[in-house]
Formats: C-alpha cells, sequence, structure tokens
C-alpha cells in the first residue's frame, strides 16, 4: 500500500500526518473528472490519481503543491529513492530544470524596471563580441527564444540529453558563437537554453554578481524560499531526490551546468511561493508583469505559447501560466490561473515521457476540479 504524506494549510512546519490510502482507487482519468467543488475534494482526486499512476509504476514519486486562494496542501507520493524504497517526503527538493527561466526572466524584467538594462538592449551591449550576430539580438529576443540561436551540441553531451560537464557558460556559449542563426532575430520561436544562459552572464555583467547570488538576493531571501538554490558543482543541496529513467538511476547527472537556463533546485511548496508572489505583483510592476505574460501563440515544447519566460498551457477550463522543465529522470510543471486564484505545481522523478499523462491529470484537477 502506498503512503501518501500530505501537508493542508496550517501544518506548523514538524512531521506531516500520513494517510494510508486504499489500493482500490479509480483510473487517474476518473480520479480528475470526479473532483468536486470543495478544495477537500480537489486533494482527495489529485491523492487518487497520483496514488494510481504511483502505484501502476508510471512513476516512482511525486510532490504536489496546489492552492485555491487561500486554501493550500502540499501532497506527496511514491518514493525519492527506489533503492532504499524511501517515501516521498512533500519538502523533498528537486532539479526544477527549465523552471528556473521564470526566476531568471523576473530578475531581468526587475533590472529593467530599475532603468538598469533595457528590453531592446543587444547582447552585443552587454556582452561586447560574445556573438558574431550579438548586434542583431535583443534582450527580448533571448527571453521569448526568438532570438535565431541554435542550440550548442558537441561530443561532451550526455545521450543526446544536452547535459554537459565540466563546461562554463562562457564555453558553452563559444560553441554557438560564430554558428548561423536559424531564423532571423524577432521571427521564428525555437525553444533553446542558449537564450538563457546567455540572460545569466547579462545580469553577471550588469550587477557585477554571479546569478546565484543574484537570485538569493532577489528572489530567494525576500520570498523566504528557504529550500531553493542554484546548484553548483557537486553541491546540488540536501534532500535532493533521487531520478530515474524507468528503472535506471540518472541522479549523478549534475545540473549545476544549465545556471540560469535550468539549474535551480528546488520544493513543490518554493515554487508554488514563489509563482504566488510573480503574479500578485509582488515582484514586478504592473508594467513589466503585462510584458511578461504577453503571450505569443505558438504551439511548441508541448505549450500553447510563449511570454517572456512564462510559457501558457490550454487546460480544460482556460489558460494556465507557468513553466514546465524536463531533465533526465524528472519532470517539473508550475501553472498559475491568477483570475481563478488557482495554480498547482508538480515534480516527479521519472521520466518526462512516461510522467506526461500523470502532470496532465493533477493539473486538470487542481485548477478545474
Amino acid at each position: 500500500m502506498l503512503a501518501a504524506a500530505t501537508c493542508l494549510a496550517g501544518c506548523d512546519g514538524g512531521a506531516s500526518p500520513t494517510e494510508d490510502v486504499s489500493d482500490s482507487a479509480p483510473s487517474p482519468a476518473a480520479s480528475a473528472a470526479a473532483a468536486g467543488d470543495t478544495f477537500e475534494d480537489r486533494v482527495d482526486a489529485i491523492t487518487e490519481a497520483a496514488k494510481a499512476n504511483a502505484d501502476a509504476g508510471i512513476v516512482p514519486g511525486l510532490t504536489v503543491a496546489l492552492a485555491d486562494h487561500d486554501e493550500t496542501a502540499t501532497l506527496a507520493f511514491g518514493v525519492s529513492d527506489l533503492g532504499a524504497g524511501t517515501p516521498m517526503r512533500p519538502d523533498d527538493r528537486f532539479r526544477i530544470a527549465s523552471i528556473t527561466k521564470s526566476m531568471t526572466a523576473t530578475i531581468v524584467l526587475q533590472l529593467v524596471e530599475e532603468g538598469k538594462l533595457g528590453l531592446d538592449d543587444t547582447v552585443e551591449t552587454w556582452l561586447p563580441g560574445v556573438l558574431d550576430a550579438g548586434d542583431r539580438i535583443t534582450l527580448r529576443d533571448l527571453l521569448g527564444h526568438v532570438s535565431g540561436l541554435p542550440e550548442a551540441d558537441d561530443s561532451r553531451y550526455v545521450r543526446g540529453h544536452r547535459v554537459r560537464h565540466g563546461v562554463t557558460d562562457q564555453e558553452y556559449v563559444r560553441l554557438v558563437a560564430q554558428a548561423p542563426l536559424e531564423a532571423e532575430p524577432g521571427e521564428l520561436f525555437v525553444y533553446r537554453n542558449i537564450n538563457f544562459v546567455l540572460l545569466g552572464m547579462v545580469v553577471e555583467a550588469v550587477t557585477g554578481q554571479d546569478i546565484g547570488a543574484v537570485m538569493r538576493e532577489r528572489l530567494f531571501e525576500p520570498l523566504g524560499l528557504r529550500d531553493t538554490r542554484l546548484a553548483t558543482e557537486g553541491h546540488p543541496g540536501p534532500r535532493l531526490v533521487r531520478v530515474y529513467d524507468g528503472l535506471e538511476d540518472l541522479t549523478w547527472l549534475d545540473v549545476y551546468w544549465a545556471g540560469a537556463a535550468g539549474g535551480v533546485t528546488s520544493t513543490a511548496d518554493d515554487l508554488a511561493t514563489f509563482y504566488r508572489a510573480l503574479f500578485s505583483g509582488e515582484l514586478l510592476d504592473d508594467e513589466r508583469l503585462a510584458e511578461m505574460t504577453d503571450i505569443r501563440d505558438d504551439d511548441v515544447a508541448g505549450w500553447n505559447g510563449y511570454g517572456l519566460g512564462l510559457a501558457a498551457v490550454e487546460t480544460d477550463c482556460g489558460t494556465a501560466l507557468g513553466h514546465s522543465g524536463r531533465l533526465p529522470g524528472l519532470a517539473t510543471e508550475a501553472w498559475s490561473m491568477p483570475e481563478r486564484g488557482r495554480s498547482v505545481v508538480v515534480l516527479v522523478n521519472g521520466d518526462g515521457r512516461l510522467a506526461g499523462g500523470t502532470i496532465d491529470v493533477v493539473r486538470e484537477a487542481a485548477l478545474c476540479g
């Protein structure tokens, strides 16, 4: 029987209560469809859906943070370590992959708000000589993935997953610095990590600090995100879950390299706090938030559009904003519907190709149930 650890709003931060969930759970689709009108109904529906997927071996484990206005819950299912059989905890930490991009974009827009840089500044302005096409590509292009830059690729990548080791931002950028553009800047949405690696370098050039320190000072500390940090080489932080492709443990793939594009580690609850602060206007003024959420209609990467460091997906009850991430052995998603007062974060320590269905069911139950 799978133990589901649950912490509803009002838990005092001690050991989370654990409830045994019946093995006779309905199918995930039926669970989502059965979500009722109350917050507790949606928690129950998500519990049934997540348990059904974990019981079926589709994912090793997952954590979920959901909110409906002032009501919140953080849930955990399955295991964080298949070998040891360690139960997943609501406060276990994950590599959040490309959800990091929303954080980097927020910082860039804060600097714009402060008059320290402009969205229409070119890459050449802040990183002279780094790109052959740097005088044609703006920071807005990078934020919206319309720079036309190709993705870096060389023999140091692992299994085609674009995971690299021992490569600095500068070395990474040099892999594409002289490559032909895939499209004219501003014309075509092509999702590329290189865009946000460059943005991290721009932030460092503007502030004179490394991107991890900037994230800590502008986001993590002010918002009280105690379990969130930018990973550094060999130091991903405590309580980090193990990640799997099937039964193969891929935890050894370090993510420090991803930096501003995908190198943050965090918890479901911390991510829920970040997006709640973002959409409530705590981090950006109205003008900057409007630019960030101005969605370009592009059906790519499993999304229905993209703004500046924010993606959009269509749900059964409307458009949700946020971001998702994939790395070998994990899948992460965070979505909000500010006008409905609802949000959900789902972090899975299993391969994204299999985890997608689990995430979709949980997302629909949390946002639309």
